[in-house]
């Protein structure tokens, strides 16, 4: 620190210390001024550098916020094409589910229609083998009535022959 005289310990100098003190105070006001200007285009420097730091970190975080919003964008029509995708085969799956049960529903008409089918048939056989046991009672009383007619002429041609 430089030593400051006060106006009375400057009275007692002399003229040329006077001058040796006023050279030696311009002397530390222009390094005061110099480091002044020194630390002013220090302070300038560190504000630009920070001025540019923020800058950059913006940027920074605007690339990121950009690149995450791409990120996002992307990611939602993956998702929304998935759902198609989940649509399509939750449709394709009902379709065919729909099918199979309309065929199961056929299968089971036919079924019924079949079985139907076969009672009016075994009815029929029945029908049938009723009426073939009547033919053949019919056949055999026929057949027993013819014998007993042939007996009967056989024995009244004997009778005339005698």
């Amino acid at each position: 620190m430089t030593e400051l005289l006060y106006v009375e310990e400057y009275s007692s100098l002399d003229r040329d210390d006077l001058l040796k003190t006023a050279c030696r105070l311009r002397n530390q006001l222009e390094q005061e001024r110099k480091r002044s200007n020194s630390l002013a285009e220090s302070l300038k420097l560190a504000k630009e550098q920070s001025l540019a730091a923020q800058k950059q970190v913006e940027q920074e975080e605007e690339f990121i916020t950009n690149k995450l919003m791409k990120r996002l964008e992307q990611l939602k029509r993956e998702k929304q094409a998935l759902a198609n995708e989940v649509e399509q085969e939750e449709e394709m799956i009902t379709n065919t589910l729909q099918k199979k049960l309309e065929k199961v529903a056929q299968l089971a008409s036919e079924k019924a229609a079949l079985q139907r089918e076969r009672s009016e048939l075994q009815r029929h056989v029945g029908d049938l083998v009723g009426a073939v046991d009547r033919l053949n009672r019919d056949k055999v009383a026929l057949e027993q009535s013819m014998e007993a007619e042939e007996e009967n002429i056989v024995n009244r041609l004997q009778v005339r022959q005698c």
